[in-house]
């Protein structure tokens, strides 16, 4: 019986198929021998990350910040793909598939925007791609704390705001926003709103 092996263990073991009553080499049963000397050079490397590249004319921390960049790219498919919900496409006509992928890009740029305010907030260098977009508030969080972030209206004109958590806390403050706002009316959240409006950015 053929051993399942974890691929990312394969390279430091062989197969070899033996006989169970004789013990020579043939192929009625699958035995798995550790190898020896790729097993020492796998632990010669433990705790270190290697890249490899072809650009030779870089300097090391060139190469890294390359790297990096390229990781904050693919983070901005990720958040694509899971956070904004831009898979799987429940549209099929081109316009539509068209329009959907352009509402996630615009909605991922609006993350992107709020990060970059929530790290110059946190006194962190957004331009320092070793440290990601991650260092401030995850996209996730940024999605979980704004749909949690509401005005309920509790009669009289008047409105709740729940779910006031650091994070919104965090975020409003990046951008300067009062929303200390004890059962505002109308007026007054449309004034936040209008506030909101005019953030430059």
């Amino acid at each position: 019986m053929l051993l399942q092996i974890k691929k990312k263990y394969k390279k430091l073991v062989k197969v070899l198929q033996v006989d169970e009553k004789t013990g020579e080499i043939v192929n009625p049963t699958d035995i798995v021998i550790p190898i020896d000397k790729k097993i020492q050079k796998e632990k010669e490397i433990l705790g270190y990350h290697s890249i490899v590249t072809s650009e030779t004319e870089f300097d090391d921390m060139e190469i890294v910040r390359k790297y990096h960049g390229l990781s904050r790219i693919e983070d901005s498919f990720r958040v694509i793909r899971s956070d904004l919900e831009g898979k799987p496409i429940f549209v099929w006509t081109p316009e539509h598939i068209t329009a959907h992928f352009l509402i996630c890009f615009i909605a991922l740029t609006i993350v992107r925007l709020m990060q970059y305010k929530v790290l110059k907030y946190q006194g962190k260098d957004p331009s320092n791609i070793a440290d990601g977009w991650e260092q401030g508030i995850t996209a996730e969080k940024i999605k979980e704390t704004l749909l949690n972030f509401k005005a309920n209206h509790i009669g009289d004109g008047l409105y709740q705001i729940s779910d006031v958590d650091e994070d919104i806390k965090t975020i409003t403050q990046a951008f300067g926003i009062d929303i200390d706002l004890y059962l505002p009316d109308l007026s007054k959240i449309s004034g936040l709103k209008d506030k909101i409006a005019t953030i430059e950015l």
